[in-house]
């Protein structure tokens, strides 16, 4: 019987770790036309995790999203048409890392997640079109916009597993997990991207080889956790960048086997685990290899007890929506869109100042057409919370929504909607 992508990855790990190349032992798992590749992803992966090395070491000691709005302004000069489109694909790749970290979250909301990357996609195509007429108040906006869809902490295993930890009846295994990981030299981190990314490719020969490097080179740094995928992001070529996105739960179920729907949940872990695991492998051999495979039942606990985490992440997907519709000011919402009684087409409020109308308008056929979930997404954005959800946000400091609604005009108007 055929061996499935994880037993295909096992394989390779333990043939490398047994002496052989990794050129070798790509073309003896997956072939010579895959093997014949693996200069160019190793030459990829390389240029991404030199380039996010120097981009850490420049920015050590400064925010994150500071440092990358600074680099894009190092990047691109005056040229705002060229500031406006990577502050766009950024801003849309950390749209979707927040709607896949709390998917369930978001839909618990009531929310629609197939609406919410729709409407990510949108607004970014939209933007893309915008770029060449760009101006420098609409480049501020859209900065603006992409400090309320950063992460505002580390993301990856390493966080579920220090949660986890708390619990002392964990300790033992995720210690002997964390011992073998220690052991991973950066040439293993390396092989290990160049062997999944030839392992992506093999699936899916329809993409470049640079593509899957690029991917691997997210997802192995993603789920080992010890990388700040923020300049990770930055370091991937432009043209890649945002195609790498759309790849990522292609990834996972090439390197897992299974076709995933959006929902991950657990699987994210699923994978982090196998990846993790198959590295120990590489490294260090069979026992390393069982010492991390026993921490995933472990790991899935801890991304259970992550739920303040994913709903920062959620509010963040909430938000990246609201800025489309409405205006964030000094953490408050403000919609501008609205239905008039009796009309399909939605009107935009001219009393309040939106600094990326031209966006708005162009999308007005568009939201025309989505009118029931725009109009569901202010009420779920605004709704007001039950005492027991107001203070469990309270000791988890979330922000509280309240909402009043005219019925007259089927409009809604935010009072104290506050984003963080």
């Amino acid at each position: 019987m055929e061996k499935n992508n994880k037993e295909k990855l096992e394989q390779m790990a333990r043939s490398r770790q047994q002496g052989k190349s990794v050129e070798e032992v790509i073309r003896d798992v997956l072939g010579g036309d895959i093997g014949g590749h693996t200069e160019e992803i190793r030459e990829t992966v390389r240029g991404i995790t030199s380039e996010a090395d120097r981009l850490e070491e420049k920015y050590a000691g400064i925010h994150v999203c500071m440092a990358v709005l600074q680099e894009i302004d190092e990047q691109c000069g005056e040229d705002c048409a060229a500031q406006f489109r990577r502050i766009s694909d950024l801003k849309y790749i950390a749209g979707l890392r927040n709607l896949k970290v709390s998917a369930e979250e978001v839909a618990g909301q009531g929310m629609d997640t197939e609406f919410v990357k729709e409407m990510l996609a949108k607004t970014h195509a939209t933007e893309q079109q915008m770029a060449a007429g760009a101006t420098r108040q609409q480049v501020e906006a859209l900065r603006n916009e992409l400090t309320f869809t950063f992460p505002t902490e580390k993301e990856g295993i390493a966080q579920m597993m220090a949660q986890a930890a708390a619990d002392e009846s964990w300790t033992p295994v995720l210690e002997k997990a964390k011992e073998a990981m220690d052991c991973l030299s950066d040439k293993d981190r390396e092989d290990m991207m160049v062997m999944a990314a030839a392992l992506f490719l093999s699936e899916h020969p329809e993409i470049s080889a640079k593509a899957a490097a690029a991917t691997a080179v997210v997802q192995v740094a993603q789920s080992e956790g010890k990388r700040n995928m923020d300049f990770i992001w930055m370091a991937i070529p432009t043209a890649l960048a945002v195609m790498v996105a759309g790849l990522l739960l292609m990834f996972i179920a090439a390197v897992t086997g299974f076709s995933l729907p959006f929902h991950l949940g657990a699987m994210t872990v699923v994978v982090s685990g196998t990846i993790l695991s198959v590295m120990a492998l590489l490294a260090v051999g069979e026992a390393a290899y069982e010492a991390v495979k026993a921490a995933i039942p472990y790991m899935k606990k801890a991304w259970e007890k992550c739920g303040p985490y994913r709903k920062k992440a959620a509010d963040k997907v909430k938000a990246a929506v609201a800025c489309v519709v409405g205006v964030i000011a000094d953490k408050v919402f403000r919609p501008v869109i609205y239905w008039v009684s009796n009309h399909a087409a939605p009107v935009i409020d001219e009393k309040i100042f939106h600094p990326l109308k031209d966006r708005l308008e162009r999308m007005l056929e568009w939201l025309k057409e989505k009118k029931e979930q725009v109009v569901q997404f202010i009420k779920n954005a605004a709704a007001p919370k039950s005492e027991e959800e107001s203070e469990a946000e309270e000791k988890a400091q979330e922000e509280d929504f309240a909402c009043t609604q005219e019925e007259d005009e089927d409009e809604w108007i935010v009072e104290n909607a506050e984003w963080e």
